[in-house]
Formats: C-alpha cells, structure tokens, sequence
C-alpha cells in the first residue's frame, strides 16, 4: 500500500493550499526533526530493552555454567574402557 506519485502531488497541492508557499519549508523542516527525534528515542529504548536482556542472559548463562555437571566425552570414555 504504497503511495503512487498522485497521490503525493495531492498531498503537497492540499499542503500548499492550507499552509502557503512561504510556510511549507518550515513545516517540512519541523516535520523531518519530529521524525528524526521519535527514530532516536526508539532506538534508545530499543537499545536499553537488548541491554537489560543481555544482562539477565549473561548472568543466567553464568548461574548454568556454574551449576551444570562435567560431561564426559567419547575420547575419555575410551580412554578409560581401552586402559582396562
């Protein structure tokens, strides 16, 4: 659902119209800084969401690896089984 080339010639012919020719490059330029500061805040916050989640999964990797039980290989079973 993308917007054809009418469909912007309409919208910028109706911006002209309410806002005037004088008018219209001070409210792209205020537009395009809103655009630009929401883009920022959400990568903000998306950034301080992967943060706070790589923290938690850090430390849980830790807890497990310092939790879990030595697993024994293939090469030092047979080791063993060969030595007997």
């Amino acid at each position: 659902m993308g917007l054809g080339i009418w469909e912007i010639g309409l919208i910028v012919f109706a911006a002209l119209l309410v806002f005037g020719p004088k008018q219209l490059p001070g409210l792209g330029k205020s537009l395009g800084q809103a655009i630009r500061g929401l883009k920022d805040a959400l990568g903000e916050a998306q950034n301080a969401m992967n943060d706070a989640s790589g923290d938690s999964a850090k430390s849980a990797n830790k807890s497990q690896i310092r939790d879990a039980e030595p697993v024994e290989t293939e090469s030092s079973t047979e080791k063993q089984t060969n030595k007997s």
